[in-house]
């Protein structure tokens, strides 16, 4: 996977050879711990790992480097084609989203110094993005159905991963337990807990 990593502190990487997608922003305000990115080995970021307080790596003793493997903000290349709209969708709104972000920061900078400046404005507000979140959701869930159906439980574990929504990931824990899954609903209930406490 090509990758690149701008002035800005955003890694994106070429998904798929064909869309380009913010993976990692590396200088966000840490809440525990932040990432050094030295790296990139196929779908793997290489460097140390920054206490929460430190702004760079030490060079004595020399910082141990670890592999953070990346996780695609996309269904991965496990999916079929039949998956493609969901793909899609992911993709587009992860970008507009990317997209009001940086409209929305700079604003003020670009209205005094950008002559074109009007021309950019057509971003997608903050409620589109939700709204788009939850019609990705939705096909997830569905296709979380299927997955049940075919009995297959691991993939249904990583499209449950890629939910954003509380309703979603509520759906998905209800069907387990209907279902008699113990473990895969104990598995969604964690992921609903850090999907609620992100709230």
């Amino acid at each position: 996977m090509l990758v690149t990593y701008d002035s800005l502190g955003i890694v994106r990487g070429f998904v798929n050879m064909s869309y380009w997608t913010p993976l990692l922003n590396a200088k966000a305000e840490p809440k525990t711990s932040t990432f050094w990115m030295v790296g990139v080995h196929d779908y793997e970021l290489i460097g140390p790992i920054l206490e929460k307080d430190q702004l760079e790596p030490s060079t004595n003793p020399k910082p141990v480097s670890k592999a953070v493997k990346v996780k695609l903000p996309v269904i991965t290349k496990e999916e079929n084609n039949a998956n493609h709209d969901i793909l899609f969708k992911k993709i587009t709104n992860q970008h507009e989203a990317f997209r009001t972000d940086m409209w929305m920061k700079y604003q003020v900078v670009r209205e005094k110094n950008d002559c074109f400046y009007s021309y950019t404005s057509n971003i997608h507000d903050t409620l589109t993005n939700k709204k788009n979140e939850e019609e990705i959701d939705k096909l997830l869930v569905n296709k979380f159905r299927e997955c049940l159906t075919e009995a297959n439980f691991e993939k249904a574990a990583i499209i449950a991963s890629n939910l954003k929504g509380v309703k979603g990931l509520t759906v998905c824990a209800v069907l387990c337990n209907k279902l008699g899954l113990p473990k895969l609903a104990a598995k969604i209930e964690e992921l609903l807990e850090v999907c609620s406490s992100s709230i």
